[in-house]
């Protein structure tokens, strides 16, 4: 059986960066630097992926909302929980997506 594959509506075949930029990515191992705050976290990510500085101040608001970490914007990494800090490691890799107000992308074969 043969078909094709699509993410966020993006042929997984013939538009693979358009894939890449449609979703984000958790690694195992955490990537975030425990002596910055979570607003620097996010605004160090920001920087890697080129994301405009004015869209990020919305989307950093929009991703820290997302994981109900609003209220820990400004504190120290290495005082979060467990769970805080893989809240945060998601809000990362939804911050340079078009599509951060979902955890999880859509997927769908046709």
């Amino acid at each position: 059986m043969s078909g094709r594959a699509f993410i966020n509506g993006y042929d997984v075949v013939t538009e693979q960066d358009k894939v890449r930029r449609s979703i984000g990515m958790v690694f195992q191992d955490p990537s975030l630097d425990e002596r910055l705050t979570a607003r620097e976290n996010l605004f160090f990510h920001a920087m890697l992926y080129n994301v405009d500085g004015r869209l990020f101040k919305r989307r950093m608001h929009e991703v820290l909302e997302m994981v109900e970490l609003s209220d820990w914007a400004g504190d120290l990494v290495k005082n979060f929980s467990g769970g805080m800090k893989r809240r945060l490691e998601i809000a990362l890799s939804a911050l340079p997506t078009a599509t951060a107000h979902r955890v999880t992308s859509r997927s769908h074969m046709v």
